[in-house]
């Protein structure tokens, strides 16, 4: 709840009859009201410790009709134990991927976060891609991305694209999430879809074994008999050869959020942020967010997609429940407001702002 201002005095109507709205519930006021109804601002209204909660099918429809949105871009929101929808495993190994959420296909902020159980052996060749990944840890055995390279729970790694890495060898038993999302240099990302065309179509020329894809038969010209996995994938959707974004990082960036110190948000009270690093010229983000208990309040807006995971405790996103293991997806400039009885934690990414 934010004090002041509103449309009283300005060009639309004072009347609380028209007030109540929802349009005017999200922010405007009456002359009769101490408080303007925006999503999330944190202070005590009459109608209760953070004012009066609106169910997120009313902002929804509120954000629809004020124009700006699309309707079938605005949150997202899945429960890892509810997902079915089984993702591409292209390089092979003990896993198992559920794809929790994903982007558009047909743009370069396209992504999709995976919800990911290894069980057993792993065993990937070294290799880089066109797009970015972030990867988190949560439970289990340490995760491996390189020689004498390993992440604990909790811990994160952002792989660049154009950046080497691996090989991955373990035989490690582990929760863990993985999004990948277009990078800084625009080429974007294959989504699932094509992907998984794309698969089955290469089936008939040639097998995938430990992330590489073996042709058979007589190679064409330009061809190699072995290609890394992803590499053949995309030249064969694409109809010409993979030219890799020049690295802007030597090496992944392996995080650790336990190390730094929580950052009280001044104007909401209860809520934490622990700004963990940004990346390229496209402002790439990665961050936790902490909502003490009984607390409420929101997340910045940005110009960017940005996706939200619950690492620890349950609330609420936009009046929608959420708890361990939810994931949600806000669109540029899309406003979020968080709230939690017991307490809760998030990491929050900010995709690649593409102009």
């Amino acid at each position: 709840m934010e004090r002041g201002g509103g449309a009283a005095e300005g060009t639309r109507t004072p009347d609380p009859r028209f007030t109540k709205a929802v349009l005017y519930r999200l922010s405007y006021c009456g002359i009769g009201g101490r408080h303007v109804a925006r999503i999330g601002r944190p202070g005590k209204g009459r109608s209760g410790q953070y004012g009066k909660r609106l169910p997120y099918s009313e902002v929804r429809t509120a954000l629809l009709l004020r124009g700006g949105f699309d309707q079938e871009a605005l949150m997202r929101i899945a429960h890892a134990e509810d997902s079915s929808q089984a993702s591409n495993v292209i390089r092979g190994g003990k896993r198992d991927f559920r794809t929790l959420l994903r982007g558009n296909e047909e743009s370069p902020n396209n992504y999709r976060l995976s919800f990911v159980r290894q069980s057993g052996e792993l065993d990937v060749p070294r290799h880089r891609h066109n797009f970015d990944q972030i990867r988190m840890c949560l439970e289990g055995d340490p995760q491996n991305y390189g020689k004498d390279k390993w992440f604990a729970p909790g811990e994160i790694v952002y792989f660049p694209e154009g950046t080497p890495y691996g090989p991955e060898q373990s035989a490690s038993h582990r929760l863990s999430i993985t999004l990948q999302f277009g990078g800084a240099s625009g080429q974007g990302y294959i989504g699932a879809q094509r992907t998984a065309a794309a698969i089955e179509e290469m089936n008939a020329l040639g097998t995938f074994e430990k992330g590489v894809f073996i042709r058979s038969g007589e190679l064409g010209a330009g061809q190699r008999r072995n290609q890394d996995s992803y590499e053949a994938i995309w030249e064969h959707i694409n109809r010409r050869k993979l030219t890799y974004p020049k690295p802007r990082y030597e090496e992944p960036i392996q995080i650790k959020p336990a190390n730094f110190d929580w950052l009280p948000e001044a104007r909401q009270q209860g809520i934490a942020t622990k700004p963990l690093a940004v990346f390229s010229e496209r402002g790439c983000s990665i961050s936790m967010l902490k909502v003490d208990a009984g607390a409420s309040g929101e997340i910045e807006t940005r110009a960017c997609v940005r996706i939200g995971f619950v690492v620890k405790g349950e609330g609420e996103a936009n009046g929608e429940t959420i708890r361990k293991h939810t994931a949600f997806s806000l669109e540029p400039h899309e406003p979020c407001r968080i709230a939690s009885r017991d307490g809760t934690e998030l990491l929050v990414v900010g995709l690649p702002a593409m102009g």
